[in-house]
């Protein structure tokens, strides 16, 4: 663990770029959760050249994670000792333009910070189909393209053209084709150092009414079925080895409604996990392992989070990691973006 005078060196060096910095900050200020110790270090990237500069400020040995809008991260109660980079790439107006459109179809255009719904209302509003799925995704483009995120019979793999990466460790970047990203269900071989800072989306021509009614659709549908408040969304990943969803498996466990101290699997959606205010994420953390302890016990299936878990002992992070995807393919992905990047 480095030393608080070594951090204020490291953020001293940052500034420089031009980034905000900002030390010891509570990760509650970060995450969707809105729990968990300390982060180290904040890093606010406004501009793509302070992320190619950042290379030159972060040894080896630091951690470096880009957090986007923390709507699946968890933080543990001892906190973060690395940087977590935030972007604010523009402001609202300025996240997303329509490029080489045609009669039928065109790209979009958007920088990594914007909110997938409203990447998702805009688009529709101009009349471009095949992005209304994104409107109940509470995340950034850029998690969503980290994570292939999806829902409502689509996901970023379906919908994405390429991304704009850079590499904080070398200070380079790349604009990758989807086919080179290794994107998986729930997944891809985008590293923790690797940034995303943009992505094109491919869309067709719609009619914006009836997309609109589309998005109602969506939000109903999730505000009737999946609770608000704090969580971090589905924490589960739905296992292929199964027809049953992860919700289902961890409600046939007669889990849903299961509460450790300051954390409750959620009563209206068994693979959300709800936090009090000011709970603990150890206690997050002991219900993820009793939900895969039960189902796997139960029915022999293995389940892996969603969730990215920060600041743990390797001995819980890796047994949420899916060893599933740490396969060949995957490894010739992560082996491609590194000879680009």
């Amino acid at each position: 663990m480095m030393r608080t005078a070594q951090w204020t060196d490291v953020a001293a060096k940052i500034a420089k770029t031009g980034a905000t910095t900002e030390l010891s900050v509570p990760a509650s200020r970060l995450t969707t959760y809105r729990i968990g110790g300390m982060v180290a270090l904040v890093v606010t990237i406004t501009k793509a050249e302070q992320a190619l500069a950042l290379h030159a400020c972060i040894s080896d040995e630091i951690e470096v994670v880009v957090v986007g809008n923390g709507s699946n991260i968890l933080i543990s109660d001892d906190g973060f000792d690395g940087v977590a980079v935030v972007l604010h790439l523009g402001d609202d107006d300025t996240t997303m333009s329509v490029v080489e459109s045609t009669e039928h179809s065109a790209l979009l255009d958007a920088r990594a910070n914007i909110r997938l719904p409203m990447l998702a209302r805009r688009s529709a509003a101009l009349g471009w189909h095949g992005l209304e799925w994104a409107v109940g995704v509470p995340g950034s483009l850029g998690g969503a393209v980290r994570m292939n995120a999806g829902g409502h019979g689509s996901d970023m793999e379906k919908s994405l053209f390429d991304a704009e990466l850079i590499n904080l460790r070398s200070g380079r970047t790349a604009r990758v084709a989807k086919q080179n990203l290794g994107l998986r269900f729930r997944g891809s071989a985008i590293t923790d150092e690797i940034c995303v800072v943009g992505a094109r989306c491919q869309v067709t021509r719609g009619n914006a009414e009836q997309s609109q009614k589309e998005i109602a659709e969506i939000v109903t549908w999730r505000r009737d079925n999946q609770p608000g408040g704090q969580n971090a969304g589905s924490v589960f990943v739905n296992p292929a080895q199964t027809t049953r969803s992860a919700g289902a498996l961890i409600d046939e466990a007669g889990l849903r409604g299961k509460r450790h101290g300051s954390a409750e699997i959620s009563q209206k959606h068994a693979n959300f996990i709800q936090a009090d205010e000011n709970a603990r994420a150890a206690d997050v953390v002991a219900l993820m392992c009793e939900a895969q302890d039960t189902v796997f016990a139960r029915t022999g299936v293995m389940m892996h989070s969603e969730v990215r878990l920060l600041g743990f002992t390797q001995e819980i992070t890796h047994r949420f990691l899916d060893k599933h995807h740490s396969h060949l393919e995957l490894a010739r992905a992560q082996e491609t973006l590194k000879s680009l990047l």
